[in-house]
């Protein structure tokens, strides 16, 4: 659904919500390393898996400070827009 808001949007606010849907997604590719960072850490060397989680929260929140800060912006330019046309 974002990606297709970002379709019919002006450039920079398009570019901003793919960057905020690539940092998710590289959110996801990082969690996918969780098998390994826990089997390192059983091992009893636990810092791969923290900076592992760090790195995932991170590129999450990023992510969802751009789509919605995005998508909010878009809103209110939106409400303003109608208001403005009446």
């Amino acid at each position: 659904m974002v990606w297709l808001v970002a379709r019919d949007v002006s450039s920079r606010p398009a570019r901003f919500l793919k960057v905020g849907l690539a940092l998710l997604f590289a959110a996801v590719m990082v969690d996918l390393g969780t098998p390994l960072t826990e089997g390192i850490e059983l091992d009893g060397v636990g810092w791969p898996q923290a900076i592992r989680l760090t790195l995932e929260e991170a590129l999450e929140v990023c992510g969802w400070v751009l789509v919605s800060g995005t998508m909010t912006a878009l809103l209110c330019l939106a409400l303003v827009g109608s208001r403005d046309a009446k």
